[in-house]
């Protein structure tokens, strides 16, 4: 390691960090699961000349892990999650299935591919999450380190700023490097913090370090200036209410402070960046679902192929309707930014059919496990299982506005519904 420090700094520190991370996760799965989640708000940590990330290579590792944990283990314990969940299971087949054929009329089958990859190896974080969770002690774990992870996400961006864009203002893109998915990734934690404090009964300064993460959230939200991340809080707050249960009194009054503080906030900010929230189209969104739905009147059922719309986008561009933002679809190709319209468009209606019930599935799961806790009266799984439901919720919202189908912080939440369900169907072990 030493002798890499001394050729390349960077490689030597990423050296030094795998060989951790492997240490760990080849010693204990669910210690893995929770390194790689600190790690998934890590993307901007890439080895030179090429895509391959750090996170990938973590990814890779807790899989060896999870094959070795799963060899292992009597089947009779619970963990397998395709024998348990066989319908589930079956939707993510299926839908992968129709992402790999979807290259027989697509027009470039590499995209298509690479769509495979990336569906697949997010779709393993459902069984290992599965096998990797079977204490109480586990999800707290897991909670905390999303959380932890979206703060220094955030806290990277205020330290490492990104390059300004060209008639842009200056945004808070995180370790994340994108600063819608880093709005999303916040919320989603100011929601989980809540839930966390209700899990630390035992623990004050666990209590006091999510109390503290939600203000910190909340500023680092405003401060990406994305409308999905508004979006997102919305629905959330607007579902928290709903799904709050015997805490909707005291989700109600977190609702109005949330509200209140972020206003003030956000008033609080230079008139640039106040326009630019309140301004419409200034990412030529709105240019690219037009064209994108021309893409879906011509095929509607089957789709133009997974992650093709930037190649195929310009063959639609010269149709009747103004379109502003041409060079997001000739020059800069772009993606749909909408991630229903995406599958919609990439993968017809079979497709986005498909992918839909995935999410279904996982907030079933919570659903029925937040029922089965609080018909036993273990209050603070119940209040996880509402939190994880109100991030997903959150999630999806904010995928209107953004293609983050392959958002691993999705894909985990997602893993988190099955997992909860298995604790509710059985004594859970501190």
């Amino acid at each position: 390691m030493g002798l890499v420090a001394g050729l390349n700094p960077f490689l030597g520190v990423a050296a030094a960090l795998g060989v951790a991370f492997l240490l760990i996760v080849l010693a204990d799965l669910t210690l893995g699961v929770v390194a790689f989640v600190l790690l998934s708000f890590l993307d901007v940590v890439h080895f030179r000349g090429g895509s391959l990330t750090f996170t990938k290579l973590a990814g890779l590792a807790l899989c060896v892990s999870w094959l070795a944990t799963i060899g292992t283990q009597d089947r009779r314990a619970g963990t397998d999650f395709f024998a348990r969940h066989p319908g589930y299971a079956a939707s993510l087949g299926l839908f992968v299935g129709w992402v790999a054929l979807s290259a027989l009329w697509a027009e470039d089958a590499g995209p298509v591919f690479n769509a495979v990859q990336r569906y697949g190896l997010n779709m393993l974080l459902l069984p290992i999450v599965y096998t990797a969770v079977r204490r109480r002690r586990h999800v707290t774990w897991i909670l905390a380190a999303f959380v932890i992870g979206a703060l220094v996400s955030m806290l990277y961006g205020l330290a490492v700023p990104a390059p300004p864009v060209p008639g842009d203002v200056s945004r808070l893109g995180g370790a994340i490097g994108e600063a819608n998915e880093t709005a999303t990734v916040l919320v989603a934690a100011i929601v989980l913090s809540i839930g966390l404090v209700g899990a630390a009964r035992r623990s004050p300064l666990l209590a006091a370090g999510a109390l503290a993460g939600v203000p910190l959230a909340l500023a680092g939200l405003v401060d990406t200036l994305s409308r999905a991340g508004i979006v997102s809080l919305g629905f959330s707050l607007v579902a928290a209410c709903v799904l709050g249960g015997r805490w909707r009194r005291y989700v109600i009054v977190l609702t109005v402070v949330a509200v209140v503080g972020g206003i003030g906030y956000f008033l609080s900010l230079p008139p640039a960046s106040r326009d630019r929230v309140v301004s419409a189209n200034t990412t030529g969104r709105t240019d690219l679902w037009n064209v994108a739905w021309r893409a879906v009147e011509d095929h509607p059922w089957r789709g133009i192929g997974a992650d093709n719309f930037p190649i195929s986008s310009a063959h639609y561009l010269v149709r009747p309707g103004a379109t502003t933002r041409a060079d997001f679809i000739v020059t800069t190709p772009k993606v749909v930014h909408n991630v229903y319209l995406e599958q919609l468009t990439s993968l017809g209606v079979v497709g986005l059919v498909l992918f839909l019930a995935i999410p279904a599935a996982s907030l079933s799961c919570c659903v029925k496990a937040a029922r089965r806790f609080q018909k036993r009266g273990d209050q603070v799984l119940e209040l996880t299982a509402r939190a994880v439901m109100v991030a997903l919720v959150g999630i999806l919202a904010a995928d209107f506005f953004a293609s983050e189908q392959y958002s691993k912080q999705l894909w985990l939440l997602l893993a988190l519904g099955p997992a909860l369900l298995a604790l509710a169907e059985n004594p859970v072990p501190e």
